[in-house]
């Protein structure tokens, strides 16, 4: 059966301006609705998206993807990748899952800060994990919010990839005083964790 493309569902919510750069997201499987597919998510195979991106501003010498769970009380940082080439502007599903601090993407390095564990790589959606004991999953059945932001930069980050429980906040003061943003785009989706026996297959 032949897989029908269509938009990812985090951009189901987009957030830009003419100002700012914009990109399409694209994935061969995803879920109906407002639902993030369970693919990307600890119910499932916790496979870490991908994404391509177009329109990129003039000036930008590099990318980085932050991706965040706006429900959770901290703002848990799923996924942090820096120092992406501008000519990468396709990004394979999966390549968080190498849990290193540098990864290859079309022939290029780029890198990987730490997650809400603080591990390197890609921390599948799991609304409840507690980061402070990584496997445990607590009971939190309620919808959480994800943004998944790409920024544009006008040059490399000199940053210390092993620095350890760096907020949001934290990371995007980096990426503005270090980086140079000269754009930005926010996609977004949404995901209520699973009940019962079929809940977290993915290891966390």
């Amino acid at each position: 059966m032949k897989t029908r493309r269509i938009l990812f569902i985090f951009s189901l919510f987009f957030i830009c301006s003419q100002s700012l750069f914009c990109f399409s997201v694209v994935s061969s499987a995803v879920g109906g609705g407002e639902l993030i597919d369970q693919k990307y998510t600890c119910d499932g195979e916790g496979v870490s998206p991908g994404f391509s991106c177009r329109d990129v501003p003039l000036g930008t010498k590099y990318f980085a993807i932050l991706f965040i769970d706006r429900t959770s009380y901290f703002h848990d940082v799923h996924w942090f990748v820096y120092n992406i080439p501008a000519e990468v502007t396709t990004f394979p599903e999966g390549v968080g899952n190498e849990k290193k601090s540098t990864v290859m993407v079309g022939g290029k390095i780029v890198y990987q800060g730490r997650n809400k564990f603080n591990e390197f790589g890609y921390a599948p959606i799991c609304p409840g994990a507690d980061e402070r004991e990584p496997g445990r999953v607590q009971l939190d059945f309620r919808p959480h919010d994800y943004h998944f932001t790409v920024y544009a930069l006008r040059k490399k980050m000199e940053f210390d990839g092993e620095r350890e429980d760096l907020s949001e906040d934290d990371i995007i003061q980096i990426m503005e005083n270090d980086g140079g943003v000269v754009g930005r785009v926010t996609v977004a989706g949404r995901y209520t964790k699973k009940t019962g026996e079929e809940c977290c297959a993915a290891k966390i």
